[in-house]
């Protein structure tokens, strides 16, 4: 028991010196005929002992029977960053939450006189969301940057980004398996190229091969048709064989025109696949290079706006982080003449008279011209 807390001590076989006792400042309870007993820092099974020990002592009652149990504990006072900082009454079991709970919520503080928590809040979330987008943009700068040069894998980040180095370390990770798809889709585009480029070559010499030849079986023929033109003229051969050797002669230039009209087709579309994924690989560079340019300007974008946005937070007395608020609740706890701080949980039981601190005590939300007693300690290191 401690000074503020309530006892009722009731005497079973003597109703008349039942009383509602509180404690007072000096630590001490009054009774009718005992007077004052003093009962801090103790329990109610010592104040019953005590009681009934001056009850036979005094020869009031020889052999009393003494109930001794609280009324009412001394209240729990609930102050910082809370929607309504006070006193709540005190029941076994309160936790440090249902207090914080009781006493209206934690709250962010606010810079006096500048701006709502709330609005200070929505202007984190904003700025928060914002250096999402710039890490994305980041990232994507990277890898468009490694795509044109033909790298195979990308470069590091700008050091100086505004961005959070674990969000900008996963949109890195993100574009990097991005680059890698597209590298192993360029790659087997470039293959598949290749294949059809050897496939048409081997064609066009195939046909080459045939020209050639059907242009030495021509000139093997026109041998043969100048000696029976002769033997005609003489007599000695019948014109009807003449007739087919010529008949022959127009098939055979007939093949011989068909293959070169083949060959050239092959040519044809060789130089076509060549020229259509050269202008592919221009084209993508071109699309590349719009869409650097078109990142270059988002990302600028995005960190004009975070900067409009510290300054804003600035302005309300506030410095923006990359950290995220952690509450943190101190409870200060008299015991007798000596009192004790400590940190606690959200889940931790509270004692009566407990006086609970809510803070929020890290680098997100701070007075501009304060330093948090973390910097303090490390000397100013976040």
């Amino acid at each position: 028991m401690e000074r503020g807390d309530v006892l009722r001590v009731d005497v079973i076989n003597a109703p008349e010196f039942s009383r509602v006792a509180p404690v007072d400042v000096d630590g001490r309870i009054a009774l009718p005929l005992l007077g004052t007993i003093t009962v801090a820092g103790s329990d109610v099974d010592t104040i019953r002992d005590r009681i009934t020990e001056i009850f036979v002592d005094r020869s009031v009652l020889v052999a009393p029977v003494i109930l001794v149990e609280v009324a009412s504990y001394r209240r729990v006072y609930v102050g910082g960053s809370v929607g309504a900082a006070g006193s709540l009454d005190f029941v076994p079991g309160l936790t440090v939450r249902q207090a914080v709970i009781a006493a209206g919520g934690s709250r962010l503080p606010q810079a006096e006189g500048k701006t709502t928590a709330e609005a200070t809040l929505a202007s984190l979330a904003e700025r928060r969301a914002l250096t999402f987008r710039l890490a994305q943009a980041s990232a994507r700068i990277v890898r468009l940057n490694a795509e044109l040069a033909g790298e195979p894998s990308m470069g590091q980040a700008d050091a100086d980004s505004l961005a959070p180095p674990a969000i900008l370390a996963d949109t890195m990770q993100a574009e990097a398996a991005l680059l890698t798809d597209i590298r192993q889709r360029q790659d087997d585009r470039k293959e598949y190229t290749g294949k059809l480029l050897r496939m048409l070559s081997s064609e066009l010499d195939t046909l080459l091969e045939q020209v050639k030849l059907q242009e030495s079986e021509a000139d093997l023929q026109q041998s043969e048709i100048n000696d029976v033109r002769q033997l005609v003229e003489r007599g000695l051969t019948p014109r009807t064989r003449l007739q087919e050797l010529l008949r022959e002669k127009s098939q055979l230039t007939r093949d011989r025109l068909e293959t070169s009209a083949f060959a050239a087709r092959a040519r044809q579309q060789s130089e076509a696949a060549r020229y259509e994924y050269a202008e592919e690989q221009a084209k993508r560079r071109e699309a590349l290079r719009l869409e650097l340019q078109t990142a270059v300007q988002d990302r600028a974008a995005l960190e004009a706006s975070i900067e409009a946005l510290d300054l804003r937070l600035q302005a309300s007395g506030v410095t923006p982080s990359r950290q995220a608020p952690v509450m943190r609740v101190t409870v200060h706890r008299r015991t007798g003449a000596e009192t004790s701080t400590f940190d606690v949980e959200m889940d931790e039981p509270l004692q009566p008279g407990d006086v609970v601190d809510v803070a929020f005590e890290v680098p997100l939300l701070r007075s501009s011209d304060q330093t948090t007693q973390a910097e303090r300690s490390t000397g100013g290191r976040p």
